[in-house]
């Protein structure tokens, strides 16, 4: 995309870990608009595009980067069915619950879902 005179590119990285079962509650990452927003002269912000970049460095496709697309690639026997989900949303809102998240929710900025299902 070509960047404008008055565009500004603003990055954040977060970091998680899934416990034992493969779960993760809601994890909040935060950046600071304040300094760009002007509410007594009613100045505020355009956000022209989100992005997304999930990876994985150390995980089972060592040296990619990539996300497994599986949870669990087989179990032992090869017939029990795995299946995996990951919910990534920007919003201008701190919702309690990734479930009350949707793209008709207030303050909503994007919503990624991904799903994959093996077995």
């Amino acid at each position: 995309m070509a960047k404008n005179a008055g565009d500004v590119i603003l990055r954040d990285r977060m970091q998680f870990d899934l416990d034992v079962s493969g779960n993760r509650t809601t994890l909040y990452g935060r950046i600071d608009l304040s300094s760009y927003i002007n509410p007594i002269s009613r100045e505020g912000l355009a956000i022209k595009e989100v992005r997304f970049q999930i990876r994985e460095p150390n995980g089972a496709l060592s040296n990619t980067g990539v996300l497994p697309p599986i949870a669990d690639f087989f179990s032992t026997s090869g017939v029990e069915g795995k299946q995996s989900a990951l919910k990534l949303y920007a919003t201008t809102r701190a919702y309690e619950n990734a479930s009350e998240v949707g793209i008709a929710s207030p303050d909503v900025l994007c919503v990624l879902e991904k799903f994959s299902v093996v077995g």
